[in-house]
């Protein structure tokens, strides 16, 4: 069963790149098209 979730992607974005995430631009990319980027 797949249940959808309200999920903010800018806050999330924001909350990387504050953190200084590694590969924050990647986990950009993944986030934003749903598509895991190797």
């Amino acid at each position: 069963q797949f249940v959808r979730v309200p999920y903010d992607i800018e806050r999330a974005v924001q909350l990387a790149v504050e953190a200084k995430m590694p590969d924050c631009e990647r986990y950009e990319l993944e986030i934003r098209t749903a598509i895991v980027h190797k």
